[in-house]
């Protein structure tokens, strides 16, 4: 009994290895966390040009609405991506890009993390 319970142990870790050698992460990188102050005036951020991708943390309870770009100019509409308020999400951003954001009513805080994609 316990020679299946080894066999079967093994048969799994073996299934898994290749699984978990392509589990991938994020170095943080950049000057730090940036902040977007997002109200129903279009607001937006540059993303340092060390980052191929970013995090969005909405830290607040207001949903928002954000969209990414390669121009200063870029802007945010409440019909763009969705954040829904305490969310966070993980984007492929252009390096030295830009991230606009929007709310439809009140105001938010978004923090961008900044990072490189391992």
């Amino acid at each position: 009994m316990l020679r299946k319970i080894a066999i079967a142990a093994a048969f799994i870790v073996a299934m898994a290895s290749p699984a978990l050698s392509q589990v991938r992460g994020i170095s943080p990188c950049g000057t730090g966390t940036k902040t977007i102050s997002a109200s129903v005036t279009s607001s937006n951020v540059q993303v340092h040009s060390c980052a191929n991708i970013a995090i969005l943390y909405n830290i607040t309870s207001q949903e928002a609405f954000y969209s990414v770009g390669t121009a200063s100019s870029q802007t945010a509409a409440v019909t763009d991506f969705s954040l829904p308020g305490n969310t966070y999400v993980v984007l492929s951003v252009p390096r030295g890009g830009w991230v606009a954001a929007i709310t439809a009513s009140s105001t938010t805080t978004i923090r961008l993390v900044p990072g490189v994609g391992n």
